[in-house]
């Protein structure tokens, strides 16, 4: 069974370079998109481990984002959303490439 994913991230390049590392993965539907300058309003949160599982929520180890990042997470523009179909299997590897890249979720 498949779980729709979708995250943000604030260049092409992080994206891009998620997407790659994805591939390696059971993934189907992989997409990058452009998103609009005009998605004001809308908060943006670091992806993180929650306890023992993953979720956005729980900001526990945040790789490659400063401090001030992970606390301002939604004043950072985000430029690009990743879509992808992934295997109930591949779940946890699949938020742990998302969070090495820089990827961001919508707050809840």
């Amino acid at each position: 069974m498949t779980k729709n994913m979708i995250a943000y991230f604030r260049t092409e390049n992080d994206a891009e370079s998620a997407r790659s590392t994805l591939q390696t993965l059971k993934v189907s539907n992989l997409i990058i998109d452009s998103i609009p300058e005009a998605n004001e309003g809308t908060a943006y949160i670091p992806i993180a481990p929650l306890g023992p599982t993953w979720g956005g929520k729980g900001v526990v180890g945040f790789s490659n984002l400063t401090e001030d990042e992970a606390s301002h997470g939604s004043d950072y523009p985000v430029t690009h959303m990743l879509e992808v179909q992934i295997e109930e299997e591949d779940i946890e590897e699949a938020m742990k490439i998302l969070m090495e890249n820089n990827g961001f979720e919508i707050e809840k």
